[in-house]
């Protein structure tokens, strides 16, 4: 079984110009109707669970429900279609089974034939970055999973966390939650300096509601940026960020003349062609951290950004650990543990390990057992896997918290196929039958030292610590602080 954190990895992500089959509210419903229709929905399903897929009936009292009232509606309300109650039907089944998952489980959902294909079989068709986000396909809209780094979307004022309910383009507006695949896709097609406008709803996470629930417009246009899931600038001679105006936006000049680097690290992923990894997280810190060695000749300090890193993949953030943490009671140690999976009751799923220990290659062991080399920025969008890598950090004593609390995501997801039941979607002209998935919360993680689980909580950097996050003259200065 794969386990990996957040929305991420093997899930559907969908990354601007394509979308697939779910959608968001009319251009002219104010926040109360987009809300009561959100609560309407949610009440409504939740209390389904899944019992007919394709005509085929599960036969039992608790699932009987489902198909009387699709039944009622396909006999007498006025919304029926003949023509369409195919594909409304199986949107029904999607929305019934993500309302009963997340009467308990927020972060779980009924994954559609098409959605859970694309999790199998992910190609270039379905992915692309020109607008820099990545959306999650909800039975609510479509919800803004990450920004990636220096994109349009990054300077937009777009949040991670924002419903996109609706897109308006050269003055034409649809309400995603009503329009095809094709439609969506025509929207957020076009070349570099392609502007739309979404209509989102602010304070909503799926099916869950904030009290500061609001509605408002966000502009975002295509531009060029550089999607890495690791930037990094050790010097204005050894770095590989290119956009100058992005640099002096993070002030990082600053580190000029020190031994101080820095590192943002965006995701934790990996990239996959013919099921061999061709790209990774890891793989670009591995490189950077190479660069970090030649700079400072091992005796370099740290800033690791995880603002708006909101996780990923476990394996990932344990690789990119075994240059980061150290055991210094036990100096030999060549694999150290970086988190613990618990399921079910408590019992242990799995132990991650480094496969090996590359942190005195990098910083100076004795320096480091009073003087901690590396400070990490988090903010309340880092989360998961970040925090999973903070926790190891903070546990082996190798790196001080600066910024604002972390999100407290401590629980990991899987997919589960649901080999009984299928469906039927059109990909380039050609019809596809697959199954439906179940995406759901199955383990909790715990730090490797003190056993903790943050899940909820979060961490938080002590009170001299605390950092506007949006103020990197702030951050820097904090940070050199600590570290010089």
């Amino acid at each position: 079984m794969d386990f990996f954190d957040e929305e991420y990895n093997k899930q559907r992500v969908i990354d601007n110009s394509v979308s697939y089959n779910n959608p968001p509210p009319q251009p002219q419903r104010a926040k109360n109707r987009v809300l009561q229709t959100i609560l309407t929905i949610v009440a409504f399903v939740a209390v389904f669970v899944v019992g007919i897929v394709l005509g085929q009936v599960v036969k039992t009292r608790d699932t009987e429900i489902l198909e009387d009232v699709m039944q009622t509606f396909k006999d007498s309300s006025i919304y029926y279609d003949d023509e369409t109650w195919e594909e409304i039907k199986a949107k029904m089944l999607v929305n019934a089974g993500t309302g009963m998952l997340q009467t308990v489980d927020k972060f779980g959902f009924l994954m559609g034939p098409e959605q859970l294909y694309d999790v199998y079989y992910p190609s270039s068709d379905s992915v692309t970055a020109t607008y820099g986000i990545n959306f999650i396909d909800t039975t609510t809209g479509y919800y803004v999973h990450s920004l990636s780094y220096g994109s349009g979307a990054y300077v937009s004022g777009l949040k991670v966390g924002d419903m996109v309910i609706l897109i308006t383009k050269n003055g034409t507006t649809i309400d995603v939650r009503n329009s095809s695949a094709k439609e969506i896709q025509e929207m957020l097609s076009g070349d570099y300096g392609t502007t739309v406008t979404f209509t989102v709803i602010r304070g909503i996470n799926t099916a869950q509601v904030s009290e500061d629930l609001s509605v408002l417009t966000v502009t975002v246009t295509k531009q060029e940026y550089e999607n890495n899931f690791v930037d990094y600038y050790f010097g204005s001679s050894h770095t590989d960020i290119t956009d100058a105006a992005l640099i002096s936006r993070l002030n990082l000049t600053e580190l000029d003349g020190t031994n101080v680097g820095y590192i943002k690290l965006n995701s934790f992923e990996s990239v996959y062609e013919n099921e061999k990894v061709v790209d990774s997280s890891s793989g670009q810190f591995a490189n950077a951290m190479s660069v970090f060695r030649t700079v400072y000749g091992g005796n370099g300090k740290l800033i690791l950004d995880l603002t708006g890193n909101l996780g990923g993949d476990i394996s990932e953030a344990t690789a990119i650990a075994s240059y980061l943490i150290y055991d210094f009671e036990n100096p030999t140690a060549d694999k150290l543990l970086v988190t613990t999976l618990k399921g079910q009751g408590g019992s242990k799923i799995n132990d991650y390990y480094t496969d090996n220990v590359y942190f005195d290659e990098y910083f100076n062991v004795e320096a480091a057992r009073t003087d901690k080399p590396i400070v990490v920025v988090t903010d309340g969008n880092s989360a998961s896997a970040s925090e999973l890598l903070l926790g190891c950090l903070l546990d082996y004593g190798t790196a001080t918290q600066i910024g604002a609390k972390s999100y407290g995501k401590g629980i990991a997801q899987t997919v589960a196929l649901l080999p009984t039941y299928t469906g039927t979607f059109v990909r380039n002209g050609e019809e596809i039958r697959f199954y439906y998935g179940v995406y759901y919360t199955v383990a909790q993680y715990f730090s490797a030292v003190t056993n903790t689980n943050i899940h909820g909580v979060g961490y938080v950097p002590t009170t001299e610590n605390l950092v506007d996050t949006t103020d990197y003259t702030a951050i820097l200065s904090k940070a050199k602080g600590i570290l010089i």
